[in-house]
């Protein structure tokens, strides 16, 4: 057998209950990248029967051209990749993060590498992979500025690429009981100086669905849980930034008076 060439960049996923009948069209989408030169670490978490989708991934690796590693585990979705992104920071440079039940653009791989020789991290556009709706229209290249993610984020795990010096920097200090994990990263490395850069045509593509996040429907029982995850963020990052103190005051006086109509349904208005 060819030994396959270890590279500076790997891309990194979790499958779960919910995304793992995508495993073969995930590898295969990863097959049509004009840039192939990654690696690719897959999570399996909290899956029955792990002894098919074992069998499974090792047929997958034979096969494919990449370096396919991965591992098994039971843990909660943040618990999960805090842990599995501490252990990639000191395996590659480079970590670029996509959902499993989600695709990219051919040129994503390609433009992102080469973008985090320059950026500690770089965001992508979004399309509706069903209707191919652009989700953002901002400009073509921006820099990213905290300003930018104080009242949603545009930063999802599945638009979001790392340098690992910069998520070192940060890892540590990232809480379970934020409970939204992308927001929380792209604020930490704000906060800790990380040149954050947006790239507006190259594109992931959301597969968007009851069981994913923002295919739920706005109802109050979601818009509830969008309060509680605001509230929570404004007061962690309070000891960090008095801007966050000021959002968590202001809001926390909408709630008690029950003027929750700032929370809108917004793309990802976390």
């Amino acid at each position: 057998m060819i030994k396959k060439k270890k590279h500076e960049t790997v891309l990194y996923t979790v499958f779960h209950p919910y995304s793992i009948s995508f495993l073969k069209n995930f590898i295969e989408d990863l097959e049509k990248q004009y840039f192939k030169n990654f690696d690719v670490y897959l999570c399996f978490n909290n899956l029955k029967n792990k002894n098919i989708y074992l069998n499974e991934v090792k047929k997958i690796n034979k096969k494919t051209s990449f370096n396919i590693h991965y591992t098994f585990q039971d843990k909660d979705p943040i618990t999960v990749r805090k842990q599995n992104l501490k252990f990639l920071t000191l395996k590659y440079k480079k970590i670029v993060l996509l959902d499993s039940d989600d695709k990219m653009g051919y040129d994503r791989m390609q433009i992102v590498h080469q973008k985090l020789n320059t950026h500690s991290f770089v965001v992508n556009n979004i399309k509706n992979l069903k209707t191919n709706k652009t989700l953002f229209s901002k400009k073509n290249i921006n820099v990213i500025k905290l300003s930018s993610i104080l009242d949603n984020s545009f930063v999802g795990l599945s638009n979001l690429a790392i340098k690992s010096n910069a998520l070192k920097n940060i890892i540590n200090k990232i809480e379970k009981k934020l409970l939204v994990l992308d927001w929380q990263i792209a604020t930490l490395l704000l906060l800790f100086k990380q040149k954050g850069f947006y790239i507006g045509n190259i594109f992931t593509y959301y597969r968007i669905y009851e069981n994913n996040y923002i295919g739920r429907l706005n109802n109050n029982e979601n818009l509830d849980r969008k309060l509680k995850i605001k509230l929570l963020h404004y007061k962690y990052f309070s000891k960090y930034n008095k801007v966050f103190k000021k959002k968590f005051e202001d809001l926390n006086k909408n709630k008690k008076r029950k003027k929750i109509n700032t929370i809108k349904n917004k793309f990802y208005d976390t």
